[in-house]
């Protein structure tokens, strides 16, 4: 789920591009000295295609965030307080203060940078299992692959230490061996044993940092969210209040089934024999990443021919366009329009209208095509139990 809502703030524009993402972080990218050559290669190429790669993006953030995230926004003393360096002075200057200590306000709060942490700390080392690394120092890594094998990274924070590997040819050509993972988080965990077999700090807890807005909730092991009353596995986690996105899970969802049939019923009218049963209700988008990732899903079964859409429709969420998004513009040269709909699991066909016209129908997780001639229009996507969603969209 966070790698899927990553893709979609990035494609909106809710994530600040490489440039603004290291200036802000305190590098001076405008002679590109500092980014790695195919980085730069990669930018340039996705930026002629109108769009930025995520893979990248991310790696930058965490390239030049990894720092930011272990000392909550800035280089710190022992004492915990911001010291008077070059760097910290080129981010309190371009925050709008020469002043760190004072005045100038963190790029990451000391909540955020506890919570990024804490979620990089919990990845197995390259070919080592969870049990194995249990007794070992933390190390809070990330490793990436930048669009069509161009280079691979990986970026960690141990100790006192931010260590960043980068693998790669400076001329931008590719190659199928640098995948994240296999090229260089092996070198990383390599210098990381080293640097601590010579140089060996003592293994204390990471603690949130004193008086932070923080607060330990019981979520949903499957969904993130808050549990409801069918959700049977929970995990604790860290929260912000006030800040934190937080809704009930409606992944898990009780429904009637019929003991002869196994299918679904809307309602228990009497004539048959019911049971009640709990399933995962996930996003087309999730249950393709599941398939391809090998991992089965408790889905619910169709309904019942003939036990009545309008019933049917009642439950369940209607069809969000994810594209194209609401106002949008399109330029009619592009000659075809994508449209896509996120639907909830229990949806087989998705049916497509242009005002009262039929464009056409396509799985849940499928793009349909749409020709059509520059105006104005309503886009509306039906699913196959009633509930229907739209959005508006100008064709230029």
């Amino acid at each position: 789920k966070p790698r899927i809502d990553l893709i979609e703030s990035v494609k909106g524009g809710e994530i600040p591009t490489t440039q603004q993402q290291a200036t802000a972080m305190g590098v001076a990218p405008d002679t590109g000295a500092q980014l790695p050559a195919s980085v730069l290669l990669n930018q340039k190429e996705q930026q002629r295609k109108g769009t930025l790669d995520d893979l990248t993006v991310k790696a930058m953030q965490d390239a030049f965030g990894g720092g930011q995230a272990s000392e909550g926004g800035f280089e710190r003393g022992p004492n915990g307080v911001p010291i008077d360096t070059p760097k910290n002075r080129q981010m309190g200057a371009m925050l709008g203060s020469n002043d760190p200590i004072a005045k100038s306000r963190r790029i990451l709060s000391p909540e955020a940078s506890f919570l990024t942490l804490e979620m990089l700390g919990n990845v197995p080392r390259p070919e080592m299992n969870c049990a194995d690394g249990s007794h070992s120092a933390p190390v809070y890594w990330k490793t990436g692959t930048s669009h069509g094998f161009r280079d691979a990274w990986s970026i960690a924070v141990f100790d006192h230490h931010v260590l960043g590997v980068w693998v790669g040819n400076f001329d931008g050509r590719a190659n199928p061996a640098f995948v994240g993972r296999t090229a260089a988080a092996p070198l990383l965990f390599q210098i990381i044993d080293s640097l601590r077999s010579t140089w060996p700090e003592p293994n204390s807890p990471r603690l949130p940092p004193s008086g932070a807005n923080l607060k330990r909730v019981e979520f949903c092991a499957l969904s993130g969210d808050l549990p409801n009353a069918f959700c049977t596995q929970h995990a604790e986690g860290w929260f912000i209040p006030g800040m934190s996105p937080i809704k009930t899970c409606d992944v898990h969802r009780e429904v009637l089934v019929d003991r002869v049939t196994g299918l679904r019923v809307p309602i228990d009218d009497g004539t048959r024999e019911l049971k009640r049963e709990v399933y995962e209700f996930w996003p087309g988008e999730f249950l393709r990443l599941f398939e391809q990732a090998g991992v089965p899903r408790k889905i619910p079964p169709p309904f019942l021919p003939g036990s009545g859409s309008e019933l049917a429709g009642r439950t369940g969420h209607r069809p969000r366009i994810i594209s194209p998004a609401n106002k949008e513009i399109v330029v009619a040269s592009a000659k075809t329009v994508p449209l896509r709909a996120k639907v909830d699991a229990d949806v087989r066909e998705v049916y497509w209208f242009a005002g009262k016209k039929f464009i056409g129908q396509a799985g849940p997780d499928e793009f349909l095509g749409w020709d059509t001639a520059a105006g104005d229009y309503e886009i509306t996507a039906l699913d196959d139990h009633g509930r229907a969603g739209s959005c508006n969209v100008i064709v230029r």
